[in-house]
C-alpha cells in the first residue's frame, strides 16, 4: 500500500485537461441541475471525474464501494488528514 500511496502522491493530474463536447456538457450540467449527480452508477476514470468536475465547477465528490473496504477507507482517512483532499 505505501507503493501506491506513494504513487498516486507522486501523479500530476494538473495538466490533463479533458476534451468535452458541449452537447456532452450540458446534458452533464442538466443532470447536474435535475438529480444533483452528473455521474453515476459507472465506474468512471478519476480522471474524467476530475476533469468534469472543473468543467461544471463542482466541488464536492461523493463515492460509493463495498461495506469490505471500510476498514481501508478508515485507515487512509486517519493517516491522510481526513476528507479534504486538495483535488
Amino acid at each position: 500500500m505505501d507503493g501506491h500511496r506513494l504513487a498516486v502522491d507522486e501523479f500530476d493530474t494538473r495538466s490533463f485537461n479533458l476534451l468535452v463536447e458541449v452537447k456532452s456538457l450540458d446534458l452533464a450540467a442538466r443532470s447536474l441541475t435535475e438529480s444533483g449527480l452528473p455521474l453515476h452508477g459507472v465506474q468512471e476514470n478519476p480522471l474524467i471525474v476530475q476533469g468534469l468536475m472543473r468543467a461544471l465547477r463542482v466541488t464536492t465528490l461523493a463515492l460509493e464501494w463495498p461495506e469490505q473496504l471500510k476498514p481501508e477507507l478508515n485507515a487512509y482517512l486517519t493517516t491522510q488528514g481526513g476528507l479534504d483532499h486538495p483535488l
